[in-house]
């Protein structure tokens, strides 16, 4: 069985934007996650936020945003990990592996 996992990593360091994404994570996908990371990203508060929802036909969003130190004026600092994965892996004869 195979898996693809794609990561994204939205923060403030250096500006609000990502910092990293797997190479070939799809750009449908890569504009679906930062539009959706530029909306939680200020309403992180003192409790990590995890959430889990398909982003696309047949891939689903592991999300996770928390607080991680403050920036060089003290304000707080957050981060949005994304994790992407096909939402129905497929077996090496390609069948579906539920």
């Amino acid at each position: 069985m195979e898996v693809k996992l794609y990561h994204h990593i939205y923060t403030s360091s250096g500006g609000y934007k990502t910092v990293y994404s797997t190479k070939n994570l799809p750009s449908d996908i890569l504009d679906r996650l930062e539009r959706y990371s530029t909306l939680v990203y200020p309403r992180v508060g003192g409790i990590p936020f995890f959430a889990i929802f398909p982003i696309s036909e047949d891939k689903i969003c592991y999300s996770k945003a928390f607080r991680g130190g403050v920036d060089h004026v003290g304000r707080p600092k957050a981060c949005v990990h994304n994790i992407v994965l096909d939402s129905c892996p497929r077996s090496e004869n390609n069948t579906p592996f539920l």
